[in-house]
Order: structure tokens, then sequence, then C-alpha cells
């Protein structure tokens, strides 16, 4: 092994970083109107990361190298993958270079003995070397090893190798790896509750609300989603925010709710999936809901994550504040898919209610109920507040027929909002919107 091997392995990760640059200019450059844009695109964020695999195991096996033994965390993972990998090349290269070879040896019989002698417990050992107590425990068991001070005596009793009550330093190093572990974990998830946007365009855009799709159900209405879907993706001007259950999974959450599917689970989110890859020019952000909300209380995955990497968007978990600037107007759009407040007779009254909760906003838009509606008044102080629920594709169900006969009603409500002056201009139904926003924006 070249005695300049660090160095090359620093080199190597500047060459992948300057191939991961024209990976993302790619990416960035990468028009949706390209022949076969979804298969590119997916080649593209393939290489992508396997090119940051790789970084990883390089900066993995290059702090090793500086640090003269096994990092114990990396990105928040405890691991000994890379100790089976680099393992030779590593004692080769503490040779050259004089350093004591047992710092890193945790695998022969002599290393981990001297390790033991010198930390006195094989927690310690674990501590200084991270590789884990079960493998060091292992290799102790392989070489007939014992722990010089982890015979312990209670009357008669001799312990040859009871665990000992962990220490201050072994809570410091599990507070430790756990904060860091935390860290990485958050670097991986994409939910979030603000989210701030601009959207370049001089002339009116609309906004439409798009929740309770329901695919799969035998109730919901799929050629008029599909026709929307196809409407959508069509219009200039307009975008979404996506408000929650968007596929039926019926989970016996009511009894006999499920004899109401037509469709596998996986069989309504591959329609989902459809519907955002069709309309991922057009999408901002999606909410959870109810309905996909059972599939993470029960399995702990977010398939709305799942939706917002084929649309494009934002994670806005179950709801949050939306900062939309479209020329020298901001807009504030809080969205939600059900709230507390919810009341048969005051049917905005749970909008009114997310204003004293959470502060000010030009547009409060819920769902969940199944009928559209809209209400646009002065409140609190505010001249134009708009407040907004989205309808259903879901019309009937037995849950709502034996409830009271209750049945949904379609309506896809949007607001054309103005680039040069706070001005909103709201519609029930987006097929009149439509029609009045493509006036608008002719001039």
């Amino acid at each position: 092994m070249s005695e300049n091997i660090l160095q090359e392995y620093k080199l190597q990760v500047e060459l992948i970083k300057v191939k991961l640059k024209e990976i993302e200019n790619k990416i960035n450059k990468l028009s949706i109107e390209v022949p076969e844009y979804d298969l590119e695109l997916n080649d593209l964020k393939r290489n992508r990361n396997n090119l940051n695999y790789y970084i990883r195991n390089l900066n993995y096996s290059i702090k090793w190298m500086e640090c003269c033994h096994e990092p114990k965390v990396f990105c928040g993972i405890e691991t000994t993958k890379i100790y089976e990998v680099y393992l030779s090349k590593i004692l080769n290269w503490g040779e050259k270079l004089g350093i004591d070879q047992t710092l890193v040896d945790t695998n022969s019989k002599n290393g981990l003995q001297q390790l033991l002698n010198k930390y006195g417990s094989i927690r310690a050992v674990s501590r200084e070397t991270g590789v884990p107590k079960s493998t060091l425990q292992d290799r102790m068991t392989k070489y007939g090893l014992q722990s010089p001070y982890s015979q312990q005596v209670k009357g008669n009793v001799i312990f040859n190798d009871r665990n000992p009550v962990p220490d201050l330093s072994d809570i410091e190093d599990l507070i430790d790896k756990t904060i860091a572990l935390q860290c990485s974990l958050d670097n991986t998830q994409i939910k979030q509750t603000n989210l701030s946007l601009e959207i370049k365009d001089n002339k009116p855009i609309g906004i439409g609300f798009w929740s309770d799709w329901h695919l799969g159900s035998k109730g919901t209405d799929h050629l008029q989603w599909k026709k929307d879907v196809d409407t959508i993706s069509g219009i200039d001007g307009f975008y979404y925010l996506g408000n929650g259950d968007y596929c039926n999974l019926s989970l016996g959450t009511h009894p006999g709710e499920n004899y109401d599917e037509l469709l596998q689970p996986e069989q309504q989110i591959a329609m989902a999936e459809y519907g955002f890859k069709k309309t991922k020019k057009q999408a901002l952000g999606l909410t959870r809901g109810c309905h996909p909300d059972r599939i993470y209380t029960s399995t702990g995955t977010d398939i709305i994550d799942r939706f917002c990497g084929i649309s494009d968007c934002a994670n806005l978990w179950h709801g949050g504040e939306v900062k939309l600037l479209i020329g020298d107007i901001e807009y504030v759009i809080r969205i939600r898919h059900k709230a507390p407040g919810e009341s048969p007779i005051n049917t905005t009254n749970a909008q009114r209610k997310q204003l004293e909760t959470h502060g000010e906003a030009d547009i409060v838009a819920l769902a969940h109920l199944h009928y559209p509606d809209i209400e646009h008044k002065p409140i609190m102080g505010r001249s134009d507040v708009v407040f907004v629920r989205s309808g259903t594709y879901k019309i009937y169900d037995e849950f709502g027929q034996k409830l009271n006969g209750y049945r949904g009603t379609y309506g896809v409500p949007m607001i054309v909002l103005y680039p040069k002056e706070k001005r909103f201009v709201p519609f029930r139904n987006m097929d009149i919107g439509i029609k009045f926003l493509n006036r608008e924006r002719m001039g």
C-alpha cells in the first residue's frame, strides 16, 4: 500500500464531488418536455446516490486513518462494515508510520488482550475503538479471553463475566451517540410546517386546493378525478396545494369499511402516483390527511414522502404555513386537512379558530368534510381573508350512509392571486375559476 493512500483517498473524494456537480447541473437543466423524462431523471438520481455512497465510505476510511482507530460514530450510525474492508490496509499504513497496531486491531487475540489490559473492561474498549460490545464479546469468547476487571464477588458467588453497571462515561457515550443519530435522522426527513416559496410570474396565478381523492373506494368518482388530472396538468399559471386523503386505504378503522374497497392499498397508491406525476409542474405541497395517517400509525411509513418525491414538492406533514411570493406581493396561506372547531352551523368556524391559534393569514384552507366551501370576508382587523374547504370525489360510502345518508360533494376550490396588488378572487369550483384565470392572464 502506498504511503500516500490518505492523499489518494482525499483526491478521489474531490474528483467524485466534481462529478456530483455535473450530475446536479444535468438534473437542474433537464426539461420535463424531454422524451422519457422520468427515466432519465431516475438514472441521474441513482448515479448521484451511488456517488454519495462512495464519498461516505471514503470519508469514513479517511477519518479512521487520521484518528488511528475506527470512528466511534459516523453519520450517526455505529458500524463495523468498513472495519472488515480496510483492516489490512490500515494496519499496513499504521505500521509504516510507526503507529501501535493494537489501537486498531481488535480482531487478533493479542491485540484484543492488550486493549482489555489497558482499558479494563469490554465496555471501555468498545467506547475507545468504536467496535460494538457484542462484536468484542464474540471475539473474546472465540479466543477464550476475559476482562481483568470483570470478575465480581457477592458473598460465596463469583461472577466471572457479569456485565458491570454502566458508569457516567457509558451514559455520556450513549447520549452523544443518540444526539448524533438524531441529527442524521433529521437530515433524512422532509416533513415541514413552514414553507416559503416564490412563483416568478408577472401575471395572475391560480391556487387550487385539491384533496379527498379517496382513490380505490367503490363510491369514488374516478372518472371525474382522471378528467381533473388531465385538466390541471395542462393549465398555464395554475398551481395546487394537496390537502390529504389521496387514497382511501380502509384498514378497518370503522367496522366493515374495508368492504367498500375497490382496489388493494398498493393499487390505490399507484393511481395516486400517476396523478402526482402528471401534475408535477403544478404541485407546491402536500399534507397527509386521515387515511394516509392510518398507514403511518400502523407501520411508521409516511407515503406522503413518496408522493412528494414524485411530484417534487414540499411535505407539509399534517399542515402548516405557506408564504407565497408572486411579483411584489406575499400571500400567507394556512393549510390543514382537518382542524378543531368544526361546526355544521358555522361552516367556517374551524378556519376562524386557526387564525386565533396560529396568527393572521390571507387564506385558511381545510378539507376532510367532503364538501367545497368558500367564505370571503373581513375578520380580526383584516379587510380581506378567504376561508376555503375543498370537496371530494368520494360521493358515497357505507359509513356516511349509515350515519345519516351523507353524500360527498365534488369540488376543487381555487383562488386567483395577483402579483402587483393583494387581491383575491375565489371560486368554489375550479371549472369557472380556470376560465376566469385564462382571461386574466391574456390581459
